[in-house]
């Protein structure tokens, strides 16, 4: 059996679920078409056989009648004020077309299937009994109650039938949209597992290749490097090209092992290895505070939560190039490092007292061993949707300021 043909055909049995039309949406045309019907037919029958209202009158308002239900209900956004304000003129017109000839009367079963197919429920059994109730009280002839009381109870008994129906009807709409909910809600977790595997299967090839570069790339220029230092060391002063040559390749070496780190440095670290990334970072500190012998500490504030593998590997790397920077060029006594959980927005600012620098030196500080600067630890924020912010002074110490949305 293939599975997989069957999680497709499920996913677009439930998108089509999601995406289609709900009844009285697929069929307002047919009530529409019913009203205009019945309404063309109402007009018919007083041209044929006028009664004593005059003609004119009655075109008049048959056309103002269709007018208004093509203005409020076809042409206006539907809502319950608004369609309460419809029913209220459409009631007007039909009383007035009624009195110039009886045949009218037969338009009023279209009110009952507009205030059904477009009222909430709650609305439309109250409105379609009180339609009712006006125009029972407004017809029947009460002076002889004991010869129509079979017809009252008729009357009576259509009106519970049909809010039985519509009570029916309802309860079968709740339910379709239940059950459209649940697919949207089964949908989205398909979706959110689909985007949690494929992260998983990213996550383990970062790591592979992130060994994999460590464990050759890497290690193959860092000892070439090594061994071309050692061989310009060794060659006399007096062979100026090979020491060029030399030069050269050194040079190349570097910036191929920089290249290695790159790489090395957009896969996952292996800090966050089964670790979440406040352990990391409070490791972190605590490694290069006994490092470098300035005091450093990770404070976390607000609420805890799961953030993609991206974005931890980006505030990781982030914090650490901070602290390669620090360690270089700061002369800091103090690192403070704050991880902020702020509604859906992470923060992590890397303050440290040292000597800072002003906008100038920032501009023409460049990557120094091997290192990925400000420059590359911004684009990767960016990449994610966040920003990094630099905020240094002479003599002020330095902030950086990385702001991810999660």
């Amino acid at each position: 059996m293939d599975t997989s043909n069957t999680r497709d055909n499920a996913h677009t049995a439930a998108t089509a679920a999601m995406t289609e039309l709900d009844a009285w949406e697929r069929w307002s045309w047919l009530w529409t078409l019913i009203f205009y019907g019945l309404l063309a037919l109402c007009l018919f029958v007083a041209l044929v056989d006028p009664a004593e209202g005059s003609t004119a009158e009655i075109v008049v308002l048959t056309l103002l009648w269709g007018g208004w239900y093509w203005l409020m209900i076809l042409r206006t956004t539907m809502r319950t004020l608004w369609l309460l304000l419809y029913f209220t003129g459409a009631l007007a017109l039909w009383l007035l077309l009624v009195e110039r000839h009886p045949f009218y009367f037969t338009a009023l079963l279209s009110f009952y299937s507009q205030i059904y197919a477009l009222l909430p429920i709650r609305w439309s059994i109250p409105a379609s009994i009180v339609l009712f109730a006006a125009t029972f009280l407004r017809s029947f002839d009460f002076t002889n109650l004991a010869d129509n009381w079979v017809g009252v109870i008729g009357l009576i008994a259509s009106v519970v039938v049909g809010t039985s129906i519509a009570l029916w009807i309802a309860g079968i709409i709740a339910q379709s949209d239940e059950r459209k909910r649940l697919l949207e809600e089964l949908a989205a977790a398909r979706r959110e597992l689909a985007v949690a595997a494929r992260q998983a299967g990213i996550l383990e090839e970062r790591q592979r290749l992130a060994g994999e570069i460590h464990d050759t790339l890497a290690q193959g220029f860092t000892s070439i490097v090594m061994h071309l230092e050692a061989a310009e060391a060794a060659l006399p002063p007096d062979v100026d090209p090979a020491r060029t040559y030399l030069a050269q390749a050194r040079q190349t070496a570097r910036d191929s092992l920089g290249e290695a780190r790159q790489f090395v440095w957009a896969l996952r670290p292996p800090a966050l290895d089964r670790r979440s990334l406040t352990d990391a970072l409070q490791r972190l500190t605590a490694r290069w505070s006994a490092e470098s012998g300035v005091r450093a500490e990770t404070t976390v504030t607000g609420t805890l939560r799961a953030l993609s593998p991206a974005a931890e590997v980006t505030l990781l790397r982030a914090a650490q190039e901070s602290l390669t920077n620090v360690r270089k060029h700061a002369r800091a006594t103090q690192v403070i490092l704050t991880l902020s959980f702020i509604d859906n927005v992470v923060l992590l600012d890397i303050q440290d007292d040292g000597v800072g620098f002003s906008s100038d030196a920032l501009l023409a500080r460049q990557e120094l061993d091997g290192g990925f600067g400000l420059q590359t630890m911004r684009e990767r924020v960016e990449q994610l949707g966040g920003s990094l912010v630099v905020e240094s002074a002479p003599g002020e110490g330095t902030t950086i300021a990385v702001e991810l949305r999660v």
